[in-house]
């Protein structure tokens, strides 16, 4: 089921408040069990949350109490190894963990809003409509003689019931799902169990949730206002719980008033610094770029990793200042913009440098567009090869404690940094694409803490497509597909593209790029030409360009499919109008178009006026090679 990641924190934080009363009976007992939970004040539960989707197999349990006096719930939820704890008041919602800090809240009002799920109360009514209610058989739970009951509920009902956001109430799943519901003989929940399955679904998610300790669990307590942040505001405003920051953060370097002695550069990092002419020549070369008071430590600790583990040269450069304009002093915060632009002003940085430039400042980061209220860093850059450069800060990584509740030391702090570093080397460096395992610098999430302190250490060994040296293709897609079919579609007309030719044709995926120019064929031709210039190098490589946008993004550039640049070896196809993607006409087109492109940049095969031939000059969309004659390249 699709959005399962979310399942967990919406059916903790929603289940369990409508839990007790989404209960499904015979007869009266339906409308009454949420009356008679309620009439115990609280209760204890634990749910468990099973399923799997393309990214593998998912497991999730919460353990809490629900406080039906005060509307509120607390949980503490294991979800695919890492562990949050959450606070629900109302709409309201206090969460701890997710790298702001081991002890402190992040206050999200109406939270439960925001993450898509229905208001709790309305389950009393969702279940007050259950029907076809019948007595199953009787089993004892956690010591209490039950009665299971089974019903149908409605999947919107269910939906709410599980804490899945609405939206995803489509057509895709059955108009009713079956739950079982464990009673007690004074009609209290003890156990409730359901499955939900979109059409496509393999397997389903199954919901698993138990009550005990009704009226003696504790009621649930707010967390103290100097324990309570506001995820955008980490200043010290105390007319608000995001007066909390210096709870969290009171001792650190940095912050606060500390901010302004992070601003200058630190002359032991400055003593490390070579020419910046080494990072600026015709070399690609790993550029550490210091922004602010950063530790000597840490930029020790980066060179030496990157030596030893894989003998990569990091040119440590001269230390930017940064300017007390550019920080939010009252936030102790600098956008991840501004640490970049210093580094790029400063040496001049261009997208079509082959040096890889990282930035690193010791204040904290947040994204320019304050969507989160703190970011680990970014990546920057553009075009078909991907990013490649990036900033960061160490500001978390110095003060945040890691979820197993070992201290910060130095040597975690250096490895943090050091492993967060080499992830960006390997994926703007290197430009390995990421990867779902966790053992490797690449890892594909990094969220929180729990994400880089559970990253190993070994440097990427996937495949390099297009790095080999010899005869061979090299199609460059640009991802972003309209319909992903698409990028099926482009897998099948390269392997049968490789079987027609005879030498390898490989596929190098990229993060996803987009037209900006009216011209979008010259666009990407540009783009191709600069962050392909590595694989250029071998002069029996040939590159084409492949995206599903219309290459004329205005009417005053003449439609067309194709172009290319013999001279370059370099040639970009517009699927555009092909057909609907997943379909064998949409992998014939493409398919013909690729071949087209390779025959006139790779073979130099002519355009011609016979429009009966593939090579044919007044081909303007992907149809009109519909049943053209195929050239016969040498193999």
């Amino acid at each position: 089921m699709r959005r399962f990641l979310l399942f967990p924190i919406l059916a903790a934080a929603c289940l369990v408040l409508a839990g007790c009363s989404d209960v499904a009976k015979v007869g009266n007992v339906v409308a009454d069990s949420g009356k008679a939970a309620s009439a115990e004040g609280t209760v204890r539960f634990e749910s468990h949350i099973t399923g799997s989707d393309e990214e593998g197999d998912h497991e999730a349990t919460s353990t809490g109490v629900i406080d039906f006096d005060n509307r509120r719930t607390s949980f503490t939820l294991d979800a695919d190894g890492e562990t949050s704890e959450f606070i629900v008041d109302g709409d309201d919602m206090y969460v701890r963990g997710g790298g702001i800090s081991a002890s402190a809240w992040v206050f999200i009002e109406d939270g439960m809003d925001s993450l898509g799920a229905g208001d709790p109360r309305s389950a009393f009514a969702a279940l007050r409509k259950t029907q076809g209610a019948r007595k199953v058989d009787q089993e004892t739970i956690r010591g209490e003689r039950t009665t299971r009951y089974e019903v149908s509920l409605k999947s919107r009902d269910a939906l709410a019931a599980s804490g899945v956001p609405f939206a995803t109430a489509d057509d895709d799943f059955p108009a009713s799902v079956d739950a079982d519901a464990w009673l007690d003989e004074h009609g209290l929940l003890r156990r409730l169990r359901f499955e939900l399955a979109e059409a496509n679904d393999e397997a389903p998610t199954v919901f698993d949730t138990e009550f005990w300790d009704y009226g003696q669990a504790p009621p649930v307590e707010l967390p103290d206002d100097a324990d309570v942040l506001d995820p955008l505001d980490f200043g010290d405003d105390d007319d608000g719980p995001a007066s909390a920051a210096a709870s969290a953060f009171r001792d650190a370097d940095c912050y606060g008033e500390r901010v302004k002695d992070c601003l200058a550069p630190n002359p032991k990092v400055d003593a490390m610094a070579g020419d910046p002419a080494l990072c600026t020549g015709e070399t690609a070369r790993l550029c550490l770029v210091p922004v602010g008071t950063v530790r000597d430590d840490l930029i020790e600790a980066i060179v030496k990793f990157h030596s030893e583990t894989k003998d990569i040269d990091v040119v440590v450069l001269p230390s930017v200042p940064l300017p007390a304009g550019t920080v939010d002093l009252a936030h102790s915060q600098v956008t991840e913009w501004a640490v970049y632009e210093l580094a790029k002003a400063a040496y001049g940085v261009t997208d079509a440098m082959p040096s890889t430039f990282i930035a690193i400042t010791p204040i904290d980061i947040r994204p320019r567009e304050n969507q989160f209220g703190w970011m680990f860093g970014a990546r920057f850059g553009r075009g078909y090869f991907g990013e490649n450069d990036g900033a960061f800060s160490t500001f978390r990584m110095e003060n945040v404690t890691p979820y197993d509740g070992k201290p910060i030391t130095d040597d975690l702090v250096q490895l943090r940094v050091s492993k967060y570093t080499a992830r960006y080397t390997s994926l703007l460096f290197f430009d390995y694409p990421v990867s779902e395992d966790v053992d490797y610098l690449n890892y594909y999430e990094m969220y929180g803490f729990s994400d880089l302190d559970s990253m190993g250490t070994n440097w990427p060994i996937s495949p390099r497509p297009c790095t080999d040296a010899g005869d061979r293709i090299c199609v460059f897609p640009d991802m972003g597909w309209d319909d992903e079919k698409f990028g099926d579609d482009i897998e099948v007309a390269v392997a049968r593209l490789e079987q027609t030719l005879g030498i390898p044709v490989e596929i190098r995926n990229t993060p996803g790029y987009h037209a900006t120019q009216d011209n979008w064929s010259l666009e990407a031709h540009n783009d191709l030409s600069q962050y392909s210039r590595p694989f250029l190098s071998n002069a029996a490589l040939t590159v084409i360009g492949v995206t599903d946008d219309n290459f004329a993004q205005v009417s005053s550039v003449a439609a067309h499919t194709d172009a290319s640049w013999p001279d370059e070896r370099i040639a970009v196809v517009s699927g555009y109008g092909a057909g609907r993607p997943g379909t064998t006409e949409s992998q014939e087109r493409i398919f013909r178009l690729l071949l087209r492109a390779v025959a006139h940049t790779r073979y130099g095969v002519p355009f011609t006026s016979d429009a009966t031939s593939l090579m044919w000059d007044g081909v303007t969309k992907p149809t009109d090679l519909d049943g053209k004659t195929l050239p016969v390249l040498a193999r």
